[in-house]
């Protein structure tokens, strides 16, 4: 009867596994998704403000653009560190939960020097693109109050 038991846990394990590498995965894809959303959002602002030709005395436009952009721009940071902390760990619970399995994709995955590379190059894109946006808004301020040329 013991050993059922340990059979009935050890498929209760493997499909919370699963379950939680789904979640794993389904949070992987929404920051992509986040991702490209701002960056059609920050394109859309910057392309606004720029093709905007309001009289020299019509400022308000741009400031609300710069204002939205730096928003927007200061949003996309909070939220790819959000989901870069949340990723790490579900991705830590993951390689603990493999540690009772005998399979270790993820726990393999990591040890790959090149994987882990690739994945720190990702993540330095993904806090690189919002600080472009941010540089792009404030180069655009100065340059509007005629600062730089």
């Amino acid at each position: 009867m013991s050993t059922n038991s340990s059979e009935i846990d050890d498929k209760n394990a493997l499909q919370v596994y699963i379950s939680f590498v789904e979640m794993t995965d389904r949070s992987v894809a929404r920051r992509g998704r986040i991702n490209a959303l701002f960056i059609t959002l920050n394109s859309a602002v910057i392309s606004l403000e720029s093709f905007h030709h309001a009289p020299s005395n019509s400022h308000a436009l741009h400031y609300i653009a710069f204002g939205f952009g730096i928003a927007l721009a200061l949003v996309w940071m909070a939220l790819v560190r959000y989901y870069g902390n949340l990723i790490r760990q579900k991705l830590e619970i993951v390689v603990q939960m493999e540690k009772d399995l005998p399979f270790k994709p993820y726990t393999k995955l990591g040890e790959n020097r090149e994987m882990t590379e690739n994945h720190l190059r990702r993540l330095c894109i993904d806090f690189l693109l919002p600080g472009v946006f941010l540089i792009l808004y404030f180069a655009r301020f100065l340059e509007h109050q005629n600062w730089i040329h």
